[in-house]
């Protein structure tokens, strides 16, 4: 369901050169939660359910608890470096290693709350997604329709 509201709110800030692909299961690649594939190069998503409130410094993740933080038990940000390194090792290997591969974690619970400090991957709630990715992702155009086009097609292939 997040990468499905993922979906809607990109649909409102992109045109039809962006294909959002979600749920991503391919042997050699393993599971990846969305890849958004445009001018920009490919984005993937790590998408976060839960609610409480969350700081990262880096890639350090912490949880509230009451007054004070403690350890997160998560770390989101190892998990989408993971999953962009697995990326480009498929695309590497598809003769599509000269797509640029980048990272967003985003948080889909509405009592969410998150804050950073310098994260090594950008961070966002659903409600602001489209202006984080404005700032980074969305900034600059790096590639062309064809390898646009070759990189749909190898990650829906499989």
């Amino acid at each position: 369901p997040a990468a499905a509201y993922a979906a809607e709110v990109l649909a409102r800030g992109l045109d039809y050169r962006y294909t959002f692909i979600r749920n991503i299961s391919r042997f050699g690649l393993g599971y990846i939660d969305a890849v958004l594939v445009g001018p920009n190069g490919a984005l993937v998503f790590y998408f976060v359910d839960r609610s409480g409130g969350y700081f990262c410094e880096g890639e350090t993740w912490l949880v509230q608890s009451g007054v004070d933080y403690r350890p997160a038990g998560i770390n989101p940000t190892r998990e989408v470096v993971r999953d962009v390194n697995a990326l480009r090792r498929y695309l590497a290997e598809r003769n599509l290693g000269n797509m640029p591969v980048y990272a967003v974690i985003v948080f889909t619970h509405p009592r969410a709350s998150v804050s950073t400090r310098q994260p090594v991957v950008p961070v966002a709630h659903l409600r602001n997604l489209l202006i984080v990715l404005r700032d980074n992702y969305l900034a600059e155009e790096r590639v062309g329709q064809s390898l646009i086009d070759a990189t749909v097609r190898a990650i829906m292939a499989g």
